[in-house]
């Protein structure tokens, strides 16, 4: 199997498994399940080759947690465009998702070059 099949396929559990922590009290459960599922498919379909891209999965979802806070840290209001209400919502620091975010990808990528470059495959 290609290094680059073998990241994608991994990457899937990795996204399934995060998504799943962030939402452990509604719907995570059965996310992190399906996730540990994929996982255990992944590894006798791939024989381990491509492990990176759980990690690549994983700081994926949290950059984009990053994105959905950015206007934070704290209260913002914008207005409604029908009506005149206004619509509020706390937002979080987006910081230390970005930094988690990017740690997550960088050492994926660095985990998935590495493994390619042990096993000699260069496709």
């Amino acid at each position: 199997m290609r290094s680059g099949r073998a990241f994608l396929i991994w990457l899937v559990p990795g996204i399934a498994v995060a998504l799943g922590l962030i939402s452990l009290l509604s719907i995570g459960v059965y996310l992190v399940i399906f996730g540990v599922a994929l996982a255990v498919f992944a590894a006798f379909k791939t024989q381990g080759r491509g492990i990176g891209g759980a990690l690549v999965g994983a700081g994926l979802v949290s950059l984009y947690g990053a994105y959905l806070q950015y206007p934070g840290p704290g209260e913002i209001c914008i207005p409604e465009p029908i009506g005149n209400g206004i619509h509020c919502e706390v937002n979080l620091d987006p910081i230390p998702f970005l930094i988690g975010g990017c740690i997550a990808v960088a050492l994926g990528a660095m985990v998935h070059l590495w493994s390619v470059k042990r096993q000699g495959v260069v496709r």
